[in-house]
C-alpha cells in the first residue's frame, strides 16, 4: 500500500507532540510497569548486536515476551533516568 501524502514520511521528526511509536500507532505501553533499571537494562542489551533504533524495534518485536521487563521505549521510559541516545 501506499501513504497518504498527507501523513508525514517521519512523524517522529515533523509533530512537535511526538510520544512515541507504540503512541503514534495507538498501542501505548503502561509506563508505570516495573521495568528493569536503566544500568540492568543497558547491560542485557550490550551482549547483543543492536546498535541502531532499528535494529532493536526488529530484536524486540521478535523477542517481546523474553524481554518484557525492558520497555519498547526507553528514550521515553528512561528520561530522567539515564537515557542519552
Amino acid at each position: 500500500k501506499v501513504k497518504p501524502n498527507y501523513i508525514p514520511f517521519n512523524p517522529k521528526i515533523f509533530y512537535k507532540e511526538w510520544i512515541s511509536w507504540d503512541n503514534w500507532l495507538g498501542m501505548e505501553q503502561n509506563y508505570n510497569k516495573n521495568y528493569l533499571s536503566y544500568d540492568k537494562a543497558k547491560k542485557i542489551i550490550s551482549f547483543s548486536n543492536i546498535n541502531t533504533e532499528q535494529k532493536w524495534h526488529e530484536f524486540f518485536k521478535l523477542n517481546n515476551q523474553k524481554i518484557a521487563s525492558i520497555p519498547t521505549d526507553p528514550e521515553i521510559y528512561y528520561n530522567n533516568g539515564g537515557w542519552i541516545s
